[in-house]
Parts: structure tokens; sequence; C-alpha cells
């Protein structure tokens, strides 16, 4: 999908769990309670068109991938609940990946071995991964809390929000981030931004440096 618009309407919804796919940040918050995680894995299994006599080893193959030694009996922790999602998500054909904080929570060990865990289950699918943790968006390729490279944003972060989250990480002091403010503003950023002031409650201009561009009153 990079370069290229979404579809819309029924091509986008048909698309949705088959080809676009969804990582929760909780995923103990986004299983179905009433339903067994063996009828959850069905239904996502029942799209990919396969015979309903295979489906019981496909799940058991998928849900193995993701790390559990025995599919057939466990209790669901945080970490399992999530590795669960992940395992959901390989019942589908993913030319698209959505991963919502899916680090969330997690030591920074654990936070690797799950970023990597997407990228050796997901090869071919583009992913799109929403984090406020600046080391889990380090390994990304493009960021966009300021449209540029990777490189480029967390060597010279134009935006204050962005400044202020680098500076929270252990490498740089741990420095404290901005407590959020009760109000909001035009800017996006406004109710956690150090730099915030009147005008950005306003307006949000947009900025230029060379090919790089950002948006902030600053």
């Amino acid at each position: 999908f990079c370069g290229k618009a979404l579809p819309k309407g029924k091509k986008l919804r048909s698309m949705l769990g088959r080809e676009i796919v969804y990582i929760p940040q909780n995923g103990h918050e986004f299983l179905d309670p009433s339903r067994s995680i063996r009828r959850q894995m069905f239904d996502s299994i029942a799209k990919l068109g396969i015979a309903a006599p295979l489906r019981e080893a496909f799940s058991r193959e998928k849900l193995t991938q993701v790390g559990f030694t025995q599919p057939e009996a466990f209790q669901l922790s945080g970490g399992m609940a999530q590795r669960v999602t992940i395992a959901l998500a390989l019942c589908s054909q993913a030319k698209l990946l959505i991963a919502d904080e899916p680090t969330n929570g997690l030591d920074q060990d654990s936070k690797q071995q799950t970023l990597s865990l997407l990228n050796d289950l997901f090869p071919d699918a583009a992913k799109l991964v929403i984090t406020h943790d600046i080391s889990v968006a380090a390994t990304c390729g493009r960021i966009l809390v300021l449209c540029g490279s990777s490189a480029l944003v967390l060597a010279a972060p134009r935006h204050p929000c962005t400044q202020a989250l680098l500076g929270a990480l252990v490498e740089n002091g741990m420095q404290e981030t901005p407590a959020l403010r009760t109000e909001t503003g035009a800017c996006p950023f406004y109710r956690r931004c150090p730099a915030a002031f009147g005008r950005c409650r306003a307006e949000i201009p947009r900025r230029t440096q060379g090919d790089r561009e950002w948006w902030c009153c600053k």
C-alpha cells in the first residue's frame, strides 16, 4: 500500500481482517471473552477459504508460531493475550499490518522480541506501528511525528514535543515528560508540548527546511 491511497467503501471493508490486519495494544480487551480462542481463530481462518477439517491444525500451527508450546491448554496472561492477537493476524493474507502500541508494558528485551516476531512472521506486509516509545519508533524506516526519514527526525528533531520524547530516553538522562494540559489547541500536540503557548491554541503553521517539513508555532 506504500505510495497508494487506501480503497474506500465496500472494497475497504472486504479487506479488513483479510488483507488489512490490526494488532491492538491490549490483547485482553480486544479478544471476545464470551467466545473461545479456538472459535475466534476458526472465524479468521474461514475467511482464507480453508476447509473445516483443516482449521484445527492450522490454528495450532499459528499459535505455535507465536510461542505457545501447548496451544491446546493455556490461561492467558497479558503478554500471552497479545500473542494470540498476533496469531489471529496470521490467519490472513496481510498486506498491511497496523500495530497499535505492540510493545506497551514490555521490558526492553521483550520489546525487541515482539518487533522481531512481527518482522519474521509478516516479511512481505507493510507495517504501520503506532507508538509513544521513541526507541520503538527508531526501528522503523519512516516516522510520522515529523514527515521525514527516521535518521533526520531522531538526529535533529524540529518539533518541541519530539525533542521532549527523545529527552525522556534513559541515554538522554530520562528528562521528565511534560504533564498533560486540560485545554486543547489547534496543534494536536498542544496538551503535551513543553513549548506550547497561546498562539498554538489558534493555529499550527507549516514550516519547511530543505526537503523537511513540520507544523509548529516555534
